[in-house]
């Protein structure tokens, strides 16, 4: 049997037509079916998209001479094959995974194709306008005076940043239970991603946001002889020796699941351990951006590598990476910022500086700070690379962060 079965949508939703496309001869390749998205019509946007989808199928036809006939069914209800070709599309257009075509097969048809530098794009385009518009943002993200630090790191082999395990990490979660209800999800949460904006409201935060109740003469409420910005919270006498615990509970449970991996694998764990305890990271100073950026979130590649040796795929990798980079997280939360809000509050109650006046808009009536925020690191040495300047900033980033796999295109016309 081999149909195309099609049907009409209500007149009071849209005045397309979806075309569910099932092509079950033998000789079809089971590759073909997965290219089949669910809505494969839905608006003119999407005939775009689809068109090598689109190509590919009217290629195969041709070649292998299939009889394809219309059949009006009533939505997918009791079309096992239907149904099947759905699953399939929705799986495929969600893999990273994705196979190619080649070009010849999805671009003879039609006269618009997916071109990047004379490479003929791949066989998924929703995974390469996505992955575009991630570079995009990633760019814009990196040109943040917050995040200048990372430039720093580039030109060392035992910490480069891994954005893909950095996002994954940072919207990472793990199914609520006793000791992680939703309560202390949203807490979790907020707690993470200020951190890796370097927005938690520390003082030298305040004194420029609130300037009206935070003086700039302010220093650490724990040490009293500091001024207060995220590396002295790290630093701060009073939280040295608990920080100190955190990451070597981090480095312990990294040491822990490499060995894991490495009888899993019948392998030698011992130099993926050499690697990891040589990292730079571990060791925190007013002078080491490897170790801020470990604790701001920004995860490095070798993490990951580490566990790619022993035959972990990169997936699994992540997850037990996020799942450990999230208990360093709740212990930050709990054992340091938690004592350090504490001890903060008791000082605003003394200076009257209540919840109402924290909360209440700055006056319009007063002038704006002119306070240079204190840090204890030292400026980033290096030279950042003006956004309109010729690189190719686009082409450079979406390699980097796809690990090689060439799925940067733009569209031209053939």
């Amino acid at each position: 049997m081999r149909s195309i079965i099609t049907r009409p949508l209500p007149k009071s939703r849209s005045k397309f037509t979806i075309i569910s496309l099932t092509i079950i001869p033998n000789e079809v390749p089971s590759l073909l079916a997965a290219l089949l998205p669910r809505n494969l019509i839905r608006n003119i946007l999407f005939i775009l998209i689809q068109l090598n989808g689109l190509a590919s199928i009217e290629y195969s036809i041709r070649t292998k001479r299939l009889m394809v006939f219309p059949v009006k069914v009533k939505g997918h209800d009791g079309n096992y094959w239907n149904e099947f070709a759905d699953s399939l599309a929705n799986s495929t257009h969600h893999f990273d995974t994705a196979p190619l075509l080649p070009a010849a097969a999805y671009t003879s048809s039609h006269n618009i194709r997916l071109v990047y530098d004379n490479i003929v794009c791949e066989s998924n385009p929703r995974r390469l306008f996505k992955l575009h518009f991630q570079a995009t943002f990633l760019k814009d993200l990196l040109s943040l005076k917050c995040f200048q630090f990372v430039y720093c790191l580039y030109n060392k082999d035992d910490y480069i940043v891994d954005w893909e395990l950095t996002w994954f990490t940072l919207n990472f979660s793990l199914a609520h239970d006793a000791s992680f209800q939703a309560s202390h999800a949203a807490q979790h949460y907020t707690f993470k991603f200020k951190l890796f904006l370097d927005d938690l409201p520390l003082l030298e935060k305040l004194k420029i946001t609130r300037s009206d109740l935070y003086i700039d003469l302010l220093t650490c409420r724990s040490c009293c002889d500091r001024m207060e910005d995220l590396i002295h919270l790290i630093l701060c006498s009073k939280c040295h020796s608990v920080m100190h615990q955190i990451l070597q509970s981090y480095q312990n449970h990294l040491f822990f699941k490499l060995r894991q991996a490495g009888e899993l694998a019948d392998k030698d764990p011992m130099p993926m351990l050499r690697k990891l305890s040589s990292l730079s990271c571990w060791t925190i100073s007013s002078s080491n951006w490897f170790s801020y950026a470990l604790i701001q979130g920004c995860l490095p590649t070798m993490f990951i590598d580490l566990f790619i040796d022993l035959s972990i795929s990169r997936q699994s990798a992540m997850k037990v990476v996020a799942a450990i980079h999230k208990n360093f997280i709740q212990k930050l939360r709990k054992r340091i910022w938690n004592l350090r809000t504490y001890d903060k509050s008791k000082w605003e109650d003394a200076m009257n500086i209540t919840l109402k006046l924290k909360t209440t808009p700055w006056p319009s009536n007063l002038p704006a700070t002119s306070y240079v925020p204190f840090s204890s690191l030292p400026p980033p040495t290096h030279l950042v690379i003006s956004r309109d300047s010729e690189f190719d900033w686009i082409k450079n980033s979406i390699t980097k962060v796809c690990h090689g796999i060439i799925i940067c295109r733009v569209l031209c016309v053939a």
